[in-house]
């Protein structure tokens, strides 16, 4: 991941919270595991700036549960209007 150290720590914190909500999402849900899979292979990149990650999810409070995870992280994949090429590589458009 590139960007400051204090950008990698923060988006590397965000990304790992990213994906274990798609990767317990999978699991109560095995079927959403195919549907999920690019999402993760999005975010795992390690050619990704910390601040793409930053801008598109530093506003979700992550408490652990899927009931409110899912929708905040899903969200930006719906909603979010990407202004870098990395984000655009990271919702996929």
């Amino acid at each position: 991941m590139k960007g400051t150290e204090k950008q990698v720590k923060w988006a590397t914190e965000i990304r790992a919270n990213v994906i274990k909500t798609f990767a317990d999402a999978a699991s109560a849900e095995p079927q959403l595991k195919a549907a999920i899979s690019p999402y993760i292979e999005r975010i795992s990149s390690d050619d990704i700036y910390a601040g793409d990650i930053i801008d598109l999810f530093s506003g979700i409070r992550f408490k652990g549960d899927l009931q409110h995870d899912v929708p905040e992280v899903m969200a930006v994949y719906r909603v979010a209007t990407p202004s870098t090429d990395g984000q655009r590589a990271i919702l996929g458009r």
